[in-house]
C-alpha cells in the first residue's frame, strides 16, 4: 500500500477540489487512509479545506455571472441566501410527493422590520432528528471472548443526511496480547495490532455521554450493542438497518427460503448504487452505514 506523505498528498491535492475520494484514488489508497492522514496532519487538512474553498469561489463567480445575465434561478438563489435583511425570506410549502417533501421557493417582500419579525414568528422550526450510528471492531465474537479494539460513532441528521464523526478511537482492553495478533480484523483491514497494543482502555464514560445524547443504531445492531451492553454501556436503541435492508435488497438465501441479511457492501451497492469497498474500520464504516440508514429513512423503511 502506498505510504501517504505530505509531498505525495500535496501533489494528489492538485485538481482534486479537496475531495478525499479523488485524492485516495490518485494515491491508490483507501479513503479512510486519507481521513486518518488529515486527522493526524492539521496543516494538510487546512490545505485540503482551502482547495474546497477555491472551488466555492469559482462557483460563486459563476453564480453572480448567471444573475448578471438575468438567469432567474441565480437571482432567486442570491436573494434567498443574501437578501434576507432586505425583506426577501424563504417560506416552505410541503407537499407529500412519493416519500419525501418537496421544497418550494417563495420570495416574499416585507415592507418593514416589524413585518419581518411577525413573518419570522410564524415560521415553524424544523424538528431535530439526529441519531447515532455505532460501529465497533473486535478480535472475535462476544461469545468467543472477543475484545473491542476500535470504536467509531457518527452523528446523522435525518433532515439533511449530514453525517459527522463524533468518536473515533482505538482501544486496548484488558487481556489483549500476542495471541490476538492474527485476528481476522488485523488481516482484513489496515488496522494494526501494534497500534491497538499502544491504545488506551475503553473510555466508557466519554462513550456513554455521547450515547446519552441521541438514540442509536448499528448496522448489525445485535453484534455491536451486545458488546456495548457487556461493557455496562446503555443505548437508546433504534431499529436494525441490516434487518430492515433485507426486504429492500432481496438477496436470495441459498441455504433456506427467503432473503439473506445483506452485508454493508451489498446494501451499499443496491441502495446507494455507488462503488464502495468496506474498510472494516470503526468510523469509516459508520459513515457509510449512516448513508445507508439515511436512504432507508427516505424510503420510509427506517423509522425514527
Amino acid at each position: 500500500m502506498t505510504k501517504v506523505t505530505e509531498d505525495t498528498f500535496k501533489k494528489a491535492l492538485e485538481g482534486s477540489f479537496g475531495v478525499q475520494a479523488v485524492i485516495a484514488e490518485t494515491l491508490k489508497v483507501e479513503r479512510s487512509t486519507i481521513t486518518r492522514f488529515l486527522q493526524n496532519n492539521p496543516e494538510m487538512k487546512v490545505l485540503c479545506d482551502q482547495e474546497r474553498e477555491n472551488v466555492i469561489d469559482v462557483a460563486e463567480n459563476r453564480l453572480f455571472t448567471a444573475a448578471d445575465e438575468g438567469k432567474k434561478w441565480a437571482i432567486e438563489l442570491i436573494l434567498k441566501r443574501l437578501g434576507r435583511s432586505r425583506g426577501y425570506v424563504e417560506r416552505q410549502e410541503v407537499e407529500q410527493v412519493g416519500v419525501m417533501p418537496d421544497q418550494k421557493l417563495e420570495l416574499v417582500m416585507v415592507n418593514s422590520p416589524e413585518d419581518l419579525s411577525k413573518f419570522k414568528a410564524t415560521e415553524k422550526p424544523m424538528e431535530e432528528k439526529k441519531i447515532l450510528i455505532v460501529d465497533i471492531e473486535t478480535t472475535n465474537f462476544l461469545q468467543r471472548g472477543g475484545l473491542i479494539v476500535e470504536v467509531g460513532i457518527v452523528e446523522l441528521d435525518l433532515n439533511t443526511g449530514e453525517a459527522k464523526i463524533v468518536y473515533d478511537e482505538l482501544v486496548k482492553e484488558e487481556g489483549l496480547d500476542g495471541t490476538h495478533g492474527d485476528a481476522w480484523i488485523f488481516n482484513n483491514s489496515d488496522l494494526k495490532f501494534i497500534d491497538c497494543m499502544k491504545a488506551k482502555p475503553l473510555d466508557k464514560e466519554r462513550i456513554q455521554l455521547i450515547l446519552d445524547k441521541y438514540p442509536a443504531t448499528a448496522y448489525n445492531k445485535k453484534f455491536d450493542f451486545d458488546f456495548l451492553r457487556s461493557r455496562e454501556l446503555e443505548v437508546k436503541e433504534l431499529e436494525c438497518p441490516m434487518v430492515l435492508a433485507t426486504d429492500v435488497c432481496k438477496i436470495p438465501n441459498v441455504n433456506k427460503a427467503g432473503f439473506k441479511w445483506p452485508s454493508v457492501q451489498e446494501a451499499w451497492a443496491i441502495i446507494v448504487k455507488e462503488d464502495y469497498t468496506e474498510a472494516h474500520r470503526g468510523a469509516d464504516d459508520a459513515l457509510h452505514e449512516a448513508r445507508i440508514v439515511y436512504e432507508l429513512y427516505k424510503m420510509e423503511v427506517f423509522k425514527c
